[in-house]
């Protein structure tokens, strides 16, 4: 790091991811570059951890895959969470003619990295592909396709009913090259090392302990491109990011102003964007959780309120039930709605949802029919700092419900795979 540090020289940047627990309004704080970038063009980001090493997968299906591998595959068009508008990439529009069809003009002149002709085709093949193995499916866009084809320049696809927003969903799944993939025995499990990809960044070197991308010279808009290698390393502590000139980070940062910002305060800055809500997400297929009398127990038993105080150092405040980025997106916000989609705490509320789902309590315990002790496991990403201590603020409010909510820290790539399969 030491040498690195040398090299790249203390710029200014920005940091952090900040997400809130349990319906928490979450966010992110990004860079907001101050200083001359550095003479060689390079940018030491703090955006993918270790565990405590990396493993080489940038299988851009995977969700186990390097954060990088979206620097370097693209999606038809991206789309801004903060205020929902997309901006078209590989494809250069999208029109719907009725509600069950969407057209994609797709761009043409585009290259793979390895300099094949970008056409429809991988459009169509990517498409097929997350169908025929629907462990690919993490967008699940054949939940709202029937089927597509190309015609010209365009890929059209036919909906399984009318389905406007299917196209938001269809936007986003990251594109693959035919002529690469297609020979591959087994894209659930391919950790493809070499990536062939269109996007701005291609791969240069990696180590267990880091990893490097530098400026695709082929991109498509390359001009836009303003820094010519990005530096990843494994280790991307708190003290890490202050001490070891980032210029620019994505993690939770403990007392942002005292710590970060009274570092160099010329140049270091965050932004808190809202980056999207963070929640409990209960396995509606199995029992308790498929009971809505239980699930209105879990909610009205938290306070949210602490939870977000305890878990973000009172960066942000709890978040509605809505979804909805707010106040970015109180635009969308169904006035009728009471508080705002706000849930407040009601620990009597939450014992009657409970008794009316087969809980009561029993000699100091909630218990079920049988008398057992309700118990509660719950899959949290190891290393979320903020996570595991709006988990701990859980636990100490289910024990005044008598019952258990336990922690289990996992790598942030097994969390996702649950939450997608159950």
């Amino acid at each position: 790091m030491k040498q690195l540090r040398r090299r790249i020289g203390r710029t200014a940047l920005a940091v952090v991811g900040v997400a809130a627990l349990l319906a928490t309004s979450a966010c992110s704080m990004n860079v907001n570059k101050q200083s001359a970038a550095p003479s060689d063009g390079s940018l030491l980001v703090a955006a993918d951890n270790g565990s405590p090493t990396f493993e080489k997968n940038f299988n851009p299906f995977s969700t186990s895959k390097r954060v990088a591998t979206t620097y370097m595959y693209e999606p038809l068009e991206v789309t801004n969470t903060l205020d929902g508008t997309a901006t078209p990439f590989l494809a250069t529009g999208v029109t719907l003619p009725d509600a069950k069809t969407v057209v994609y003009d797709i761009r043409t002149g585009v290259k793979w990295s390895d300099g094949e002709a970008f056409t429809p085709a991988d459009v169509l093949y990517t498409f097929n592909l997350v169908k025929a193995t629907p462990a690919l499916d993490t967008w699940g866009v054949w939940q709202h396709i029937q089927s597509l084809e190309v015609v010209g320049d365009t890929v059209v696809f036919h909906l399984l009913a009318d389905d406007v927003p299917a196209a938001g969903i269809i936007d986003q799944q990251l594109i693959v090259p035919e002529h690469i993939w297609k020979d591959v025995a087994d894209p659930v499990t391919w950790k493809n090392e070499t990536p062939v990809a269109t996007g701005p960044f291609v791969l240069d070197t990696f180590t267990a302990n880091q990893y490097t991308l530098t400026k695709n010279a082929g991109y498509w808009q390359a001009d836009k491109v303003a820094v010519d290698k990005l530096v990843l390393p494994a280790a991307n502590s708190q003290l890490d990011v202050v001490k070891n000139g980032y210029d620019w980070a994505y993690a939770f940062m403990t007392d942002v102003e005292g710590t970060w910002v009274a570092a160099d305060k010329q140049h270091n800055k965050y932004w808190f964007p809202p980056g999207g809500t963070v929640t409990l997400s209960p396995n509606l297929t199995k029992a308790p959780y498929n009971d809505v009398n239980f699930r209105q127990g879990l909610s009205l038993a938290l306070d949210r309120g602490k939870i977000a105080k305890d878990a973000e150092q009172g960066y942000v405040e709890a978040a509605g039930q809505s979804g909805l980025l707010l106040p970015n997106q109180d635009a969308w916000l169904n006035k009728d709605l009471p508080d705002g989609g706000a849930v407040a705490q009601d620990e009597t509320a939450a014992l009657a949802a409970f008794a009316k789902a087969g809980y009561t309590q029993a000699g100091g315990k909630l218990v079920d029919s049988a008398g057992t002790q309700l118990s509660i496991n719950i899959l949290t990403a190891n290393g979320y700092t903020d996570w595991l201590q709006g988990l701990q603020t859980v636990q100490t409010q289910a024990r005044r419900h008598r019952h258990r909510r336990e922690a289990q820290p996992a790598a942030a790539g097994r969390v996702h795979r649950g939450a997608q399969q159950g």
